[in-house]
């Protein structure tokens, strides 16, 4: 039971961690693409990159102290 708890937490703060990594190289790549060729950008795409920064940090962090590295 404790085992399947922990692996279910596991995948769910690296599936969390993954998105927000995604997420993060998306929003860059329109926010890049649309300063250069329409000469727009997100609307606060710098914020929300660093709010999903906060999320793949702390989302990786459990990860990496379940395994001791």
């Amino acid at each position: 039971m404790l085992k399947t708890i922990e692996r279910t937490l596991r995948w769910s703060t690296g599936l969390m961690a993954a998105v927000a990594l995604f997420t993060i190289m998306w929003l860059t790549l329109v926010d890049v693409t649309g300063r250069r060729f329409f000469d727009h950008s997100v609307p606060g795409g710098l914020e929300l990159t660093e709010i999903l920064m906060v999320i793949v940090i702390f989302g990786a962090l459990p990860m990496v102290s379940w395994r001791n590295e």
